[in-house]
């Protein structure tokens, strides 16, 4: 029902199997606020309930994994662990 914080990569495959057309205000780019930095009240204060990751050093890069690593009422799922 919120907003997900995602990898732009997973977007198009996470849009298209829940049939979301526009997804330009249904998604966050995860890695982007980890580089900004973005605090964890603000992600709420977007609407930002839930991230979805996949645990492969492609998709999440260290830097978003320690910010991840920040978040504390923000749920954090992993759809994909080992290698590709």
């Amino acid at each position: 029902d919120g907003r997900l914080a995602v990898n732009e990569l997973l977007v198009p495959a996470i849009a298209l199997d829940a049939d979301i057309t526009d997804p330009s205000y249904r998604f966050l780019a995860i890695d982007r606020a980890a580089w900004e930095n973005i605090e964890e009240d603000s992600l709420l204060a977007l609407g930002v309930d839930r991230v979805v990751a996949v645990d492969h050093p492609l998709y999440l890069p260290a830097h978003t994994r320690e910010y991840l690593s920040t978040l504390e009422r923000i749920r954090i799922d992993t759809l994909m662990t080992g290698e590709i």
